[in-house]
């Protein structure tokens, strides 16, 4: 199994993550066949398989409709709910990790992420993705996105799941939320604040689950001693090695509100915190406007057919043709239904009233 080599490095470290959610969905997919079905004869269609990337991109290309039309099933069975979203997130994580090895030109890669759209634009509305696009990060690293998207997730799936972890030993808790606590630190303050300020609304999401898991742990009985994590913008530096490069009485100026943050733009808003990117929407419009195109060529080419050629006059006379046989067939109909005969029967059952004697 190929797991993602951040997620595989944190369950090397904290190997109770194992029981959480994220990680057992991203199990699931990398388990899930990619063996093509009828679903996916687009996928082997329009995919050049004779580039150098195409059999790779086939194989990928049936996997992920394969875990699309698992998400009615998996999103029930490993989060014990309708979190659609949440399968939504994980599962564009772990595509744009798969396909980041391809070429950004690739030709394949694309009609791969236009087969998913349609795809799933035919899906049942209760497991329908939004957001699915070319997953394009404009600025940072792909594995910082990752890890601070996971940290948070793991976060919450303690405090949600408590009860699939609640053997876990209080060390083993400390050891993972020191981690997140650093990971916080390291990010706001050893980074120079126009960098550090593309992952602003994770640095937000992994704040606020951060502090809110704690809380919950601490009820619990587990005595961690940790302090609740500050807000990106007011938190204060720890004193290390390496040079402070945004610190607090820059970072503010440097976070301007008004800025664009465009890191999350192909999570799911109704799980996460802040998206602002309408990237997919504008594919799925551009989807939506290609279909509208071809009916309406379709429509000016039959016009066409018709007013200029013979195949309109033809068109007509079988359709007038059908229409009169349809109409011998009902006159037929009505003739034996309304023979003497048939009115004795219709009048004896719905007349015929069973008898019984006394």
């Amino acid at each position: 199994m190929d797991m993602d080599k951040v997620l595989d490095q944190l369950l090397t470290t904290h190997q109770f993550l194992n029981k959480l959610p994220l990680y057992k969905f991203y199990k699931l997919m990398e388990d899930t066949s990619s063996d093509s079905t009828d679903s996916q004869r687009k996928c082997d269609n329009y995919i050049d398989k004779t580039k150098n990337d195409g059999p790779d991109i086939l194989k990928l290309c049936q996997k992920s409709k394969n875990i699309f039309s698992l998400f009615k099933y998996t999103s029930n069975d490993i989060f014990k709910n309708d979190n659609k979203d949440r399968c939504c997130n994980y599962f564009k994580y772990w595509l744009n990790d798969k396909t980041k090895k391809f070429s950004v030109d690739s030709e394949n890669v694309n009609i791969h992420y236009h087969n998913l759209i349609i795809y799933n634009i035919g899906l049942d509305d209760d497991y329908k993705c939004r957001k699915i696009s070319n997953f394009r990060i404009y600025g940072g690293n792909l594995d910082m996105h990752k890890n601070l998207f996971f940290h948070a997730e793991n976060l919450h799936w303690i405090k949600e799941m408590y009860n699939e972890v609640e053997s876990v030993s209080t060390t083993s808790f400390y050891d993972y939320l020191k981690e997140c606590s650093d990971f916080y630190n390291e990010i706001i303050c050893t980074n120079t604040c126009k960098d550090n300020k593309l992952y602003k609304s994770k640095l937000k999401r992994i704040q606020q689950e951060f502090n809110s898991t704690l809380a919950h742990l601490l009820t619990r009985g587990h005595k961690i001693e940790l302090s609740p994590l500050e807000t990106p913008v007011a938190h204060k530096c720890k004193q290390g090695r390496e040079t402070i490069k945004c610190n607090l009485d820059i970072r503010q100026s440097e976070w301007k509100p008004e800025d664009h943050f465009d890191d999350d733009y192909f999570e799911d808003t109704d799980t996460l915190i802040e998206f602002d990117s309408d990237d997919t929407e504008d594919m799925s419009s551009t989807v939506i406007v290609s279909i509208i195109f071809s009916i309406l060529t379709i429509i000016s080419f039959l016009f066409f057919m018709h007013k200029f050629t013979t195949l309109g006059s033809r068109l007509q006379h079988f359709i007038q043709r059908k229409k009169r046989m349809w109409s011998n067939l009902n006159e037929q109909t009505e003739e034996f239904l309304n023979t003497p005969e048939n009115q004795e029967i219709h009048s004896e059952n719905t007349y015929n009233l069973a008898y019984h004697s006394a």
